[in-house]
């Protein structure tokens, strides 16, 4: 009913009204977060237009035009942090509310990786947007050595860069009015591969790389791989280390125990009932001191049906 009447009377109000309901309440339903996602992409477009409206032409990079605490620059923030962080909006509803709209490209990048259509984020980013920071943060979320879907994500990006082009892999063609960039981009490449040497494939790597690039360039990219293998070594072998110590502490101390020699005597009495010990089972406490092994379970057993009952 508030929601219903903020949109009819004070569209203004709808939209501090909706997240109070979701960040301060906590309110998961879908129905506010579908809500909440169609008033900051309607605003953000009638933002976006009359912010074009005062270009003599439409310029792709919009934001950038625009000052930090400018309320677009500030909602696109919020738009674009709630596709990418919120688990309770329909994202087909988000595709469709965004639409072919040319200067919302992020936030379709963002609707495609949320999709699963990596290789469409990734052509947004390099070709659109020409926001290499981007593609790699978009690499950086997805990637997953365990998903067959995503574990060749940072080597997609590096093909790109090398070949100005996407991997032949299935890809929906993304409509723009702008120029498309597919010039290869080594610099690039070199830069991706350095930052996450261990992420791509480096046998398939190196095979893309132009026999022309000059050596010194790939010899920087190699380096960072072997410091970034040997610092895995490094962890790896001390965990080796660290597993060895143990094994020959636990071993020593079971040869020492093996060694010693254990008298009961009649005089001996366990510690928990005061009854001698005589031919019993028992148990040897780490103070020296004797207990029926029967005793001795019953006590344990008392101790986690407390622990259990806290």
């Amino acid at each position: 009913m508030v929601l219903h009447f903020l949109k009819k009377e004070c569209i203004t109000a709808a939209i501090p009204y909706l997240e109070h309901v979701i960040y301060e309440w906590s309110d998961e339903s879908p129905h506010f977060h579908g809500e909440l996602l169609e008033q900051y992409v309607l605003r953000c477009k009638t933002l976006l237009g009359q912010f074009l409206h005062s270009l003599s032409s439409p310029s792709i990079g919009v934001p950038s035009f625009v000052a930090e605490d400018d309320e677009l620059s500030i909602l696109r923030r919020k738009l674009q942090y709630f596709l990418a962080t919120d688990q309770h909006y329909s994202i087909e509803s988000a595709r469709d509310l965004i639409g072919e709209d040319q200067n919302l490209m992020e936030e379709r990048a963002i609707i495609m990786g949320k999709l699963g259509q990596h290789l469409n984020a990734l052509k947004i980013y390099t070709e659109i947007l020409m926001d290499f920071n981007g593609a790699e943060r978009h690499c950086q979320t997805y990637y997953d050595e365990r998903n067959a879907s995503t574990r060749n994500i940072f080597f997609d990006l590096f093909h790109y860069y090398i070949k100005g082009e996407m991997p032949q892999k299935e890809v929906i063609q993304v409509e723009s009015d702008y120029e498309i960039r597919r010039k290869p981009n080594i610099s690039e490449a070199l830069k991706l591969f350095k930052r996450h040497p261990t992420k791509i494939d480096t046998v398939g790597a190196f095979a893309l790389i132009p026999p022309t690039t000059a050596f010194n360039r790939i010899c920087e990219a190699v380096k960072a791989l072997f410091e970034s293998l040997n610092n895995q070594l490094a962890s790896t072998n001390l965990i080796v280390s660290f597993t060895n110590l143990v094994i020959r502490r636990t071993k020593n101390r079971l040869d020492e125990l093996k060694r010693q020699r254990i008298s009961i005597t009649e005089n001996v009495e366990c510690s928990i009932c005061r009854k001698r010990i005589m031919n019993s089972a028992f148990v040897r406490n780490r103070d020296h001191s004797f207990a029926h092994f029967f005793c001795y379970k019953n006590k344990m057993d008392d101790i986690k049906e407390k622990k259990v009952a806290h």
